[in-house]
């Protein structure tokens, strides 16, 4: 091999490196904030990690193409800090338990009132 070649190579390899540390400092900076596990739980969701993807028809390939980008996702941030993935995870079923209590005590008062 050329100098040349071994100097590029090393250089293409550092540069990939910084990327990479770059890349984990970002998703860290990401998942500390509650702004940005709420985003990233929204992207989860948007890839379809969380549902069936086989409906019967060609579709379902492009359903597991997105899936795949959600699991590549969640696996990044699991490895970046599984505590914090942990606390969107929490934080989540905290806001849908919230969510779920309120939609019934608005029914409840709705019946209430209709009995009334």
């Amino acid at each position: 091999m050329r100098p040349q070649e071994t100097k590029a190579k090393r250089e293409a390899r550092q540069r990939e490196e910084r990327w990479r540390r770059q890349s984990a400092e970002d998703f860290r900076w990401m998942l500390s904030h509650p702004q940005g596990r709420r985003v990233l739980w929204s992207v989860l969701q948007l890839t379809g990690l969380f549902s069936k993807t086989f409906d019967g028809t060609s579709g379902t390939y492009h359903q597991e193409g997105r899936r795949s980008v959600g699991v590549d996702l969640m696996l990044h941030a699991q490895g970046i800090d599984p505590a914090l993935y942990g606390r969107m995870i929490t934080e989540r079923m905290d806001a849908l338990t919230q969510e779920q209590a309120r939609d019934r005590a608005a029914a409840d008062r709705r019946q209430r009132e209709d009995e009334a």
